[in-house]
């Protein structure tokens, strides 16, 4: 049983009447075809918090006060401190080396203070660190004997803040720290919290991502990964997940109810397979909201007619589109969801920052962000400027998709072989393309390049074309944060100096995913790795730094893609130690930055609301919207990527 099958179950139990097979068959084909994604984080709020919460954080762009997920402060360094020495403590107690605990925290913030990536000076501040940190370290360590114990793990590798992007599931998560036993294909997640009070949200999330690392060590359908996670013989566990917070360790899975006691009210296995099912459609959900459905299927409202159903609303009937509602119940599970057009002095509403409650826009407008975007029943009339600013948004989401082709190509492309080493042995007997069904062919070669183009035979007519190739470590900076990496040179390379770049080498300053070759994983988004740039191409003899290409070889230097991202590279450091592998794959991909596009309409539409403009004001703001949403629209009909 495939994951998408989750979804078109999902649909069909708003099918009473059996009319809405051709809605079904036409939802599977756009989620099967899109590069749309959602983040773990998004689909954990909305089962464990509030679904419209998790909308409008994941498709909206809204932040506020409360939410800091992403952004520097006290609770980013606590993860970025355990993140180093956690892995590091694991490591080395893995091989039976390990030093007092505390050296670990110490090592950890020594080295992110010297690379000026603590976002604090205080002495005190940094004192509270080590001691939140040194808590949670030291729950850690007293746990891991148990863990490995209690899974029958054997050799294990501990790995921080893997970036795991998964198409089946739709779903992209990075985990805090996974303790992964290869051979067995067996692993542990680990979450860290700040806070003594483990709120539903953690606990979903941590599910998430064991839905990722199940997926991630090959359980690869519905089956197999409900089996790895909720065996019905709780003693057969493959993956568990475990959340370590200042006060002790907690998890509802029932495998670690030998470590935890009795007092906890464990999750049964057939509740967590209930759960993982939840979470696919709310991955699925979030990525069909998004979706353009001209581009796979023809028509918006041909699909809007096909999958509109009516629906009760206090007194009036309403039509709603089936793919796009917000559930309340998934197969038993309860999605919460707050009260949009009713009272916010509840629960969800009384602690979210977007209700009336508690935005800083209801001093001015009355209202918070929630009911602004979805205090209307639906199907209400919404005024041009709101249309505008919702084609707007689909253009934004378009460029997503553009964003991401490059990613689904190379998932699908190295599942269809199986592996990440044998689709590069592929790639070598000539160019490959991949299509929006995952369907591979070799092209006649055009170069002695190793290319992946990802064609889309759409309407948009998408297409991508990248150079795939691998590289081995030559060198990693200690002091600085950056690595060379090296590979034979190719004929063509030493004939002209002009034309490398275009031909089999990734461009200077251009975005690129480095990828380890791990041979247990199937595919390179799963892969450990590190989304950095070029910084600069040497050819045979020539120098990066001190570092000298060799007679027979070109170079990359691999840095920073933005000031932000140097953490990174630290993590880098220790994937290359822990996993003992020194051949990468480097494939220039895209940066999907338009969260960024989707904060600034936000923020535009929350402008004009307060500002309270008069009806020629409106208008006039209008007409100029609408002219650049024209001059978008041509340019994106005419680019490629």
């Amino acid at each position: 049983m495939q994951f998408i099958d989750v979804f078109e179950r999902y649909l069909s139990s708003f099918d009473e009447s059996k009319k809405l097979t051709a809605c079904r068959n036409h939802v599977v084909t756009i989620l099967t075809k899109t590069a749309h994604i959602s983040r773990a984080t998004v689909v954990a709020k909305a089962i464990g918090f509030c679904y419209f919460n998790a909308r409008l954080t994941g498709a909206l762009g809204v932040t506020g006060i409360v939410l800091k997920e992403g952004l520097p402060g006290k609770g980013q360094n606590l993860h970025r401190i355990m993140g180093l020495a956690a892995a590091d403590y694991c490591n080395d107690w893995e091989m039976g080396k390990i030093e007092r605990i505390d050296s670990y925290i110490e090592n950890a913030i020594d080295e992110l203070e010297t690379a000026g990536i603590l976002e604090i000076r205080k002495e005190e501040e940094i004192q509270s660190l080590k001691n939140q940190s040194l808590h949670l370290l030291s729950w850690f360590a007293r746990a891991l004997p148990k863990l490995k114990e209690t899974l029958d793990l054997k050799t294990i590798k501990c790995l921080s803040e893997v970036q795991i992007i998964d198409f089946k599931t739709r779903i992209w998560g990075v985990p805090d720290l996974i303790i992964e036993d290869k051979e067995q294909r067996k692993g542990i997640v680990i979450e860290w919290k700040s806070y003594p009070n483990v709120q539903k949200v953690d606990v979903i999330q941590s599910f998430v991502y064991s839905i990722l690392e199940a997926i991630r060590l090959g359980y690869n359908d519905l089956l197999s990964l409900e089996e790895a996670i909720a065996p019905y013989d709780i003693s057969n566990t493959k993956v568990a997940n475990l959340i370590i917070r200042p006060t002790g360790l907690y998890s509802r899975h029932k495998a670690l109810s030998s470590i935890l006691g009795s007092k906890i009210a464990y999750y049964e296995p057939d509740y967590m397979r209930k759960l993982i099912r939840a979470i696919l459609v709310m991955a699925y959900h979030f990525a069909i909201l998004v979706a353009e459905p001209e581009t796979y299927v023809g028509s918006r409202k041909a699909l809007e007619r096909v999958c509109s159903i009516e629906r009760k609303y206090g007194d009036k009937t309403v039509k709603i589109q089936v793919h796009r509602y917000g559930p309340k119940e998934v197969f038993g599970i309860k999605i919460h969801r707050g009260y949009p057009m009713g009272r916010h002095d509840k629960y969800p509403c009384k602690v979210c920052p977007y209700s009336d409650t508690n935005s800083p826009l209801t001093e001015t407008l009355g209202f918070g962000e929630c009911r602004m975007y979805f205090g209307k029943l639906p199907g209400s009339e919404k005024t041009k400027f709101e249309r505008l600013l919702w084609k707007f948004r689909f253009n934004v989401y378009k460029q997503s998709e553009r964003s991401m082709l490059l990613y689904k190509g190379l998932h699908d492309a190295s599942n269809f072989y199986g592996s990440i080493k044998e689709f590069i042995d592929a790639a070598k007997n000539g160019p490959l393309e991949v299509d929006e069904n995952g369907d591979i062919k070799i092209l006649d070669r055009e170069s002695p390049c190793f290319n992946l183009r990802v064609n889309y035979n759409n309407s948009l007519r998408h297409e991508a074309k990248t150079v795939v190739d691998i590289y081995k470590i030559k060198y990693i900076f200690t002091a600085t944060e950056g690595l060379v990496l090296s590979k034979p040179v190719k004929e063509v390379e030493v004939e002209t100096r002009e034309g490398l770049h275009t031909l089999c080498l990734p461009r200077e300053r251009k975005p690129i995913l480095v990828s380890f070759v791990e041979p247990h994983v199937t595919s390179i988004t799963h892969a450990v790795g590190l989304f950095a740039r070029i910084g600069l191409v040497a050819m045979p003899g020539e120098k990066i730094g001190q570092i000298k290409c060799d007679g027979n070889e070109v170079c990359l230097l691999i840095t920073p893609i933005s000031p932000y991202l140097r953490y990174p590279f630290h993590l880098f450091k220790r994937y290359y130690k822990a996993l003992n592998l020194d051949e990468v794959i480097v494939t220039e991909v895209d940066a999907d930055l338009t969260y960024i596009d989707l904060r600034t309409l936000h923020a535009l539409q929350t402008k004009v609301e307060q500002a309270k403009l008069d009806t020629t004001q409106k208008e006039y703001l209008t007409k100029f919207l609408i002219n650049a949403l024209k001059s978008i629209s041509e340019r994106a009909s005419v680019s490629k990527i």
